[in-house]
């Protein structure tokens, strides 16, 4: 989905002026966000450079240099907020923008603007839907306009993350969780919270993989569990 997410960014920051051809955006992110920003980047004639925490997947920062990213390292210690900080001081030396995807609005409007059309258009029905959490704004973009249509809204997050009240601990699920509450998640949207083991999320990308022939992340994975658990409270 962050394809979405690189293309509007960018985007933007061209029409409204804060970006030209061949000038810089810079990002911290563990992997998807950076690779949609990547891929808008070669679209729009800008350079990319992104900042990565230590200890994320090694194949997602391949496709970033594929892409032709700047991929920087960060300390694992220093989590994504020491990515962040590192990646605003990069922006303020070298005169490039900052794309800032945990703090601009633009987040989840981009998903209201895309996914979120996109699933209702393909779809007939829908009665809930689950999505996973890291910044928050592909479910608060997405969440916006299903609850105007009746939908209920559910999050999924990894054991580990504090959303559902439990302690903070490491977990090996990429790209959701959080060690506060997102900017952008909206808590009057949330009609419920499911906590993911990391066994239950790798083993269902593994299920996903079998049955449909798709090869997607650890988050999928744990999305996929949350609609399971979801399916056993559903009368």
């Amino acid at each position: 989905v962050k394809d979405r997410l690189g293309k509007y960014l960018v985007e933007t920051a061209i029409e409204d002026g804060r970006l030209k051809e061949g000038g810089t955006i810079v990002e911290a992110t563990a992997g998807n966000t950076g690779i949609g920003l990547a891929i808008a980047a070669n679209r729009f004639r800008v350079k990319c450079v992104i900042f990565a925490p230590e200890g994320f997947s090694e194949e997602k920062i391949s496709i970033m240099k594929a892409l032709g990213a700047d991929v920087r390292r960060t300390p694992k210690v220093d989590g994504m907020i020491g990515a962040q900080e590192e990646a605003k001081s990069y922006a303020k030396k070298y005169n490039a923008l900052y794309m800032n995807q945990f703090g601009t609005e633009d987040n989840p409007g981009a998903y209201t603007n895309t996914l979120a059309k996109q699933i209702t258009h393909q779809l007939d029905h829908i009665d809930y839907f689950v999505a996973g959490v890291g910044s928050g704004g592909t479910f608060t973009g997405v969440a916006k306009h299903m609850t105007t249509l009746g939908v209920k809204n559910y999050i999924v997050e990894p054991q580990g993350s504090i959303l559902n009240g439990g302690p903070i601990h490491a977990h090996a699920t990429e790209g959701i969780g959080s060690e506060k509450w997102p900017t952008f998640l909206d808590r009057d949207l949330v009609d419920g919270i499911f906590t993911i083991s990391d066994k239950d999320a790798f083993n269902n990308v593994k299920l996903i993989a079998n049955k449909e022939g798709l090869l997607v992340g650890s988050s999928s994975g744990a999305a996929l569990q949350g609609a399971v658990e979801l399916k056993k409270h559903i009368k």
